[in-house]
């Protein structure tokens, strides 16, 4: 079973590498997964993931959020409860996430190391994600994706999607995982970094060490951005390394005017106001 929400604290949770974790994603609802908390609008602390997590399913239709130890972080699945002072601290993951989809028709598409997504983007709080490290590969294979997706080796979305503010903090992190994405044909956005795929969050003291390879035979009229460390920013990037390689083999359809955008560090700043300080792509 996925994760459970939580709204005070969850502490000190490990979980072994015996265990084989499996989930679902054939349901119709909009469902966030992890092995420790599915929702997380408190603080989870301390926790550990050794088991190799595996994401199945045909036709997805309904948004998903999938991460080892939390899936959706700051806000409820069904929007009724938000904390912007929501985090995951101190918390590893040592466990491989394959995700394996037929197609993605409907809602939008998180995947993350650590976490799928923080999704309570009002205003700017305490939230995010503090001195996390993920050593699992994460690997996402889809035939059709027609909404928009997000994969990062540590989060797949932090904050909103497509915006110009930052509304979180990831601080003194590392990602030392893989970060896969193999898709046949992509007709919507798409965001791909090592930490972060979309990054509405001011990110300090973080690096990433995995490689991102993305593979896309059939890219069509979107915007597609891969970063070794964010696909693209909201917020400040300062004293954030990459030293992953990024390697990208796109094949954009004619007449189409899809835009592929690609950075050592980033792909896309988004805001006059947000910058890149002391930063390096190696």
């Amino acid at each position: 079973k996925r994760g459970k929400r939580n709204q005070k604290s969850v502490t000190n949770v490990v979980i072994d590498n015996s265990c084989k974790v499996t989930f679902d994603m054939s349901n119709t609802d909009a469902t966030p997964h992890a092995v420790v908390v599915a929702e997380n609008l408190g603080v989870v602390s301390g926790c550990v993931n050794n088991a190799d997590i595996t994401v199945e399913a045909g036709d997805v239709t309904k948004n998903r959020y999938v991460g080892s130890i939390v899936g959706l972080l700051a806000a409820s699945n069904d929007g009724t409860v938000k904390n912007n002072n929501a985090r995951v601290e101190n918390c590893i993951n040592n466990g491989k996430i394959k995700l394996t989809l037929n197609s993605y028709t409907g809602g939008w598409f998180f995947a993350g190391g650590i976490v799928g997504t923080y999704y309570e983007y009002s205003t700017f709080g305490k939230g995010g994600l503090f001195n996390c490290v993920n050593n699992g590969n994460l690997e996402v294979n889809v035939g059709t994706i027609d909404n928009k997706s997000a994969v990062g080796g540590l989060i797949g979305g932090a904050g909103a999607l497509e915006t110009k503010a930052a509304f979180c903090t990831i601080k003194d992190c590392v990602n030392n995982g893989a970060v896969t994405y193999n898709i046949t044909t992509v007709n919507n956005n798409s965001y791909i970094g090592g930490i972060a795929g979309s990054c509405a969050a001011h990110v300090v003291n973080t690096t990433n060490n995995g490689d991102v390879t993305v593979t896309v035979p059939k890219l069509n009229q979107v915007w597609f951005r891969t970063g070794g460390v964010v696909g693209d920013f909201a917020g400040n990037l300062t004293n954030v390394h990459n030293s992953g390689k990024v390697n990208v083999s796109l094949t954009t359809q004619a007449g189409k005017g899809a835009t592929p955008q690609i950075g050592g560090v980033a792909a896309l700043r988004k805001g006059s106001t947000v910058a890149i300080t002391n930063s390096t792509n190696s």
